[in-house]
């Protein structure tokens, strides 16, 4: 905690304590070492000789959690310049898939299928795997990285040994214990403000960057898992923006960018806050950001067919497994890569990833390919199911909402007030008197329970968590199930509305509430507040 880091090059710590061997791993910035550019040309020597490969390229992933397609559009403006730019003066292509799905809830199952590309339902075991992309780009040649600001990682013994296949591992520092978004309701611990006032993310998309700096001469895998965007908020993907647009710029400079292929990936969308039990937002969390980008020197050594097939497979259902299938056949063109044997990856396995109580996504036809790489052509008519898209409202093309049933709604007037539809509409009911000036000089016409015409009311298939961890829900998160309401109120006048509502272990409250019929003459009496979204006027008469 004495160190002023602005006097040194990097900073030492140890992933594990008791082994010393393991010190040199964890920098601020990658230390050239020479025992891992002898592996890599040790392991490029024999990873030549089984066929025919593209000549070594680099290979850039930044995985990003809760960054939505939309949510990337919106808050990754420099970045999104770099990558426009890199396409436009000729040096690169750019490959996004504007169908990108998650295959079920979370970060565990979603980064690490990118990672293993087959279910896995307990990402500490990523290095266990035999097809993690770690292990696959160290053995054909490469020297490797993987950096994070999600400061548990550290403490996580199994993640202890991820040095087996990565060189260089940089994981959130001490000061990261404190959670970084309390304020917010502890969100996620990422290491904000640790060092300096600086987010975590600039440390870690630095040591990044200084992979290519120091190591000109071989091919680098470089990864990172930036945490920060599990927050309610959506500020902190501004944040990793200029830090990601500067690192690109930076790995550019050092010729890294000659010969590689960049990813620029998120998990999953939006994972907390209002908008997660909103409409929009049950659809965002299905479809998660995805870019492949390469150099134009890496483009021509792969057949025009594949390329095609990539630019094809834009609007075909894809996945993360076929992300990872897709950097995995990078490796073992002009073949395609071995497909896993998926009756090992069931649920009830030995295999100890497996044994939670979640049951693993099956596709329909465990026979068939669930993962397909982007260079092969995705058929246009996919299913989620034949793509292990976990059932449950995970599917972008799927319906998210059931109707509920006729006999709640039936007489709901009459129904005890504990009841889901009663508490539903006295939640909503409240929340509007509420807002309305308590004296009767008040323009706004308060609303009741006995003047709402209830047209339908729609239930979220799935759940979405509520708290500090996605994982379990009993600690600390809270079960929430959404709910979408279209009602009439009758009196004065008859106006309609539609509500959504989310009601967990806490009870009931109202996310958002507006207005779908207007006033055809006159303008809303309440003129001066966002009341006026909602306010029914007690004099107004003409209304369409």
């Amino acid at each position: 905690p004495d160190l002023d880091i602005g006097t040194v090059d990097m900073v030492w710590g140890a992933c594990n304590e008791n082994d010393p061997k393991e010190k040199h791993r964890l920098l601020m910035r990658a230390h050239r070492d020479q025992s891992f550019i002898d592996k890599a040309k040790q392991n490029a020597e024999q990873y030549k000789k089984d066929s025919p490969k593209l000549d070594p390229f680099n290979l850039i992933v930044v995985a990003m959690d809760s960054n939505s397609r939309p949510q990337f559009l919106r808050s990754m403006d420099r970045t999104i310049a770099f990558l426009e730019q890199w396409q436009k003066n000729g040096t690169g292509e750019v490959f996004q898939f504007f169908r990108h799905n998650v295959v079920a809830r979370g970060t565990a199952v979603n980064f690490g299928g990118s990672q293993t590309g087959v279910p896995t339902d307990s990402p500490v075991l990523f290095n266990d795997r035999d097809t993690w992309l770690m292990k696959l780009y160290q053995e054909s040649g490469h020297v490797t990285s993987f950096g994070t600001d999600y400061c548990r990682w550290k403490t996580d013994p199994v993640y202890m040994s991820m040095p087996k296949y990565v060189d260089h591992v940089m994981t959130g520092m001490r000061s990261c214990e404190r959670e970084v978004y309390d304020r917010y309701g502890d969100y996620m611990p990422t290491g904000r403000l640790c060092l300096r006032s600086k987010d975590m993310g600039s440390y870690v998309l630095s040591h990044m960057e200084s992979m290519f700096i120091n190591y000109p001469d071989v091919p680098v895998a470089a990864q990172v898992f930036l945490a920060g965007g599990h927050e309610p908020t959506g500020r902190a993907l501004y944040n990793y923006d200029a830090y990601l647009r500067d690192t690109l710029e930076g790995i550019k400079n050092a010729g890294g960018l000659e010969r590689a292929v960049v990813v620029i990936f998120g998990d999953h969308g939006n994972g907390y806050g209002d908008m997660n039990t909103s409409d929009m937002g049950r659809m965002e969390y299905n479809m998660p950001f995805l870019s492949i980008s390469m150099s134009k020197s890496v483009a021509q050594q792969i057949p025009p067919d594949l390329l095609q097939n990539m630019r094809k497979n834009a609007q075909r259902l894809t996945t993360h497994y076929d992300m990872h299938r897709t950097l995995w056949h990078l490796l073992t063109l002009p073949l395609a890569p071995p497909q896993p044997d998926w009756h090992k990856y069931k649920a009830g396995s030995s295999d100890p990833a497996f044994s939670r109580s979640d049951p693993i996504i099956k596709p329909q036809n465990p026979s068939g390919p669930f993962a397909i790489s982007m260079m092969e052509e995705i058929p246009e008519t996919r299913t989620c199911a034949q793509a292990a898209v976990k059932e449950g409202g995970f599917c972008l093309c799927a319906q998210n909402w059931k109707d509920v049933e006729e006999d709640e709604l039936k007489d709901w007037k009459n129904k005890p007030a504990n009841k889901i539809v009663p508490l539903l509409v006295k939640t909503m009911v409240d929340f509007v008197n509420a807002q309305v000036h308590p004296d009767d000089a008040s323009p706004c016409q308060k609303f009741s329970m006995d003047n709402v015409e209830i047209k339908w009311i729609k239930k979220a298939i799935r759940q979405v968590w509520q708290g500090s961890t996605v994982r379990d829900a009993s600690t600390s998160g809270k079960n929430t199930w959404t709910w979408k309401m279209a009602f009439t109120h009758t009196a004065p006048i008859r106006q309609n509305f539609e509500a959504v509502l989310a009601y967990d272990n806490s009870g009931c409250r109202l996310s958002t509430i507006s207005r779908t019929s207007q006033y055809k003459f006159v303008d809303t009496c309440d003129k001066g507040s966002y009341m006026r979204e909602i306010c029914v006027c007690k004099t107004a008469k003409n209304v369409s």
